[in-house]
């Protein structure tokens, strides 16, 4: 087995003499800066400059609702869990730790857009602080893991300022991360640190299971690392099954899910990656290209540091677990590794950025000084887009609505979606509505009851067979539909999902017309229609569907 202690110059002091048993190329880091543990780093006052930049940052977003779409699956989920449908069966998901989180978050605050957005605001935050402790564990310079830590902030938030399940894995992931590195510079307490990272892991598999998967390899790149890494994994192992086994055993309990429902899930995310496939970097605009390079500048930087040291640097504990988490977030990018979902990742691979950084430069050089200073000046044109954006933001105009006072994204009329509410609020509270095919937020937003299972329709991951019982439950229950003409348009879908190659295929077709015979436009927006129920509204509508589909 290799010995650990040959690799103690990687981890000591800048005072200690690296060991001779290793080649030269060690010497590199016996001038590296000591190593700081993230438990401790409470104390910093920087962890608090930190905070205070990402709220500062996300605060005028905090009532902004850029569109109606993914944020809303996560609120109205929690809503119907609260009202006592459960997972799976009561309405459609994959893991149940986004809704779970939420709706306890709703029962303590309530379910006003304020409530929400602070619980957003909390878990941008966390992220954060957790990536400057990261940062800072790995690299002991204290302005470099400032400056990531606030550039991830300003290249990554304001429209996606939101309550969403891949901030709220990040933050798993990040606790994991933290804790790991601090099994790792912590021997003695090895065991105990990585039980606390098995049950950070375990909750981020429940909110995401890609990003459960890279929380597990970053605590296991920490175990077998330990002096008694049969011991660590074993332990590790344990606690990462117990979230994730509770939650499945709860919901099985309830009748919530069978085991069906699992074999289902692997189709769901099969259907997920043929459809929503991007390329990387895809959407960037000013604000979020430095983050685009991050992974690309990590990977130069990392093989910077090996050419000057020697591969054998690779071999240090904590290394091995900045690496792992670094290349685990950049697979998690995909399929869909648009500028956002690198958002979502990119504070992973932050430690590996600042470590490459510290161990190229010298501590005492001109350059190490520079470098915050040069990483400043190259996410000032983020800073500027931002605060252009801000300044867009805090002008638009603000809407009541039934969760509170929002400012609606540019993409969305207020003057449209306010004579909708209008009407909206005017209907028999008991009525039941159904919104298509890509408005969640419009359930949570009006406090209106959706009455089918589904609430996102997209060709090619929507099955014939899940628009065959959507169709049959709208005109068997719902009293009222609202469409959204732009997410109806064919080339609008082809348009966001490039994989995408038939934006109305049969069944989307055959669906729509069975909802045009069943209901009737009473109003009409240039965006929206609000249609009411008919007496030709019966199931015998939906019966071309499937057969349709299959033509």
């Amino acid at each position: 087995m290799f010995d650990r202690t040959q690799l103690q110059p990687i981890v000591a002091d800048a005072s200690t003499t690296p060991s001779t048993a290793l080649d030269s190329g060690l010497n590199l880091l016996s001038t590296a800066p000591p190593v700081t543990h993230p438990m401790a780093l409470w104390k910093d006052p920087a962890l608090y400059l930190v905070g205070l930049a990402a709220l500062f940052v996300c605060l005028p977003f905090a009532s902004y609702v850029h569109w109606l779409g993914d944020e809303g699956a996560w609120l109205h989920g929690a809503e119907r869990l609260l009202r006592g449908q459960p997972v799976h069966t009561g309405f459609f998901a994959l893991t149940p730790g986004v809704y779970v989180v939420t709706a306890g978050w709703m029962t303590l605050f309530g379910p006003g857009i304020a409530a929400m957005r602070t619980l957003a605001l909390c878990t941008i935050l966390g992220i954060a602080l957790l990536a400057y402790s990261a940062c800072r564990s790995v690299s002991g310079s204290r302005p470099l893991a400032a400056c990531c830590a606030i550039a991830w902030v300003l290249t990554t938030q304001g429209t996606w300022t939101t309550i969403s399940h891949h901030w709220m894995s990040a933050l798993a992931c990040m606790a994991t991360l933290v804790v790991a590195l601090y099994a790792v510079e912590n021997p003695s307490r090895a065991v105990p640190a990585l039980v606390a990272a098995g049950l950070f892991a375990g909750t981020a598999a429940s909110v995401t299971g890609t990003r459960g998967l890279a929380a597990l390899v970053i605590a296991v790149a920490a175990s077998v690392r330990t002096p008694k890494p049969l011991r660590a994994t074993l332990a590790l192992t344990a606690a990462v099954a117990v979230t994730p086994c509770l939650a499945v055993l709860t919901m099985l309990a309830a009748g919530a899910i069978h085991w069906t429902d699992l074999q289902a899930s692997f189709s769901l995310v099969e259907r997920f990656a043929s459809t929503q496939g991007l390329p990387f970097g895809a959407g960037a605009d000013p604000q979020s290209r430095p983050i685009i390079v991050l992974f690309p500048l990590a990977a130069v930087l990392l093989a910077g540091v090996v050419a000057r040291g020697g591969w054998r640097l690779l071999l240090a504990p904590r290394t091995g677990v900045i690496l792992a988490a670094a290349v685990s977030a950049f697979i998690c990018c995909f399929p869909r590794a648009d500028a956002a979902h690198i958002a979502f990742n990119a504070p992973l691979a932050l430690p590996l950025f600042t470590w490459a950084s510290s161990h190229l430069l010298a501590p005492s050089s001109v350059a190490r000084r520079l470098a915050p200073w040069v990483l400043a000046a190259a996410i000032l044109p983020s800073g500027w887009s931002l605060s252009k954006l801000t300044a867009k933001v805090l002008a638009r105009p603000e809407i009541q609505v039934a969760r509170g006072t929002v400012r609606l994204g540019e993409g969305t009329d207020p003057r449209d979606l306010t004579r909708l509410l209008a009407d909206i609020s005017n209907v028999n509270p008991a009525d039941s509505f159904f919104f298509y095919p890509y408005d969640p937020m419009l359930p949570y937003l009006t406090g209106r009851a959706h009455v089918t299972a589904q609430d996102l329709f997209t060709p090619g991951y929507t099955t014939p067979e899940q628009y065959r019982a959507t169709c049959e439950s709208v005109v068997g229950k719902a009293e009222w539909v609202v469409v959204d003409k732009r997410w109806s348009d064919p080339r609008v879908i082809t348009s966001a999902f490039p994989n995408i190659s038939d934006g109305n295929p049969p069944e989307k077709a055959a669906f729509e017309k069975a909802i045009d015979a069943s209901f009737q436009t009473v109003a009409s927006y240039p965006r929206y229609e609000l249609r009411k129920r008919t007496t030709d509204a019966t199931p015998e509508a939906c019966s071309g569907i499937t057969r349709q589909a299959s033509l």
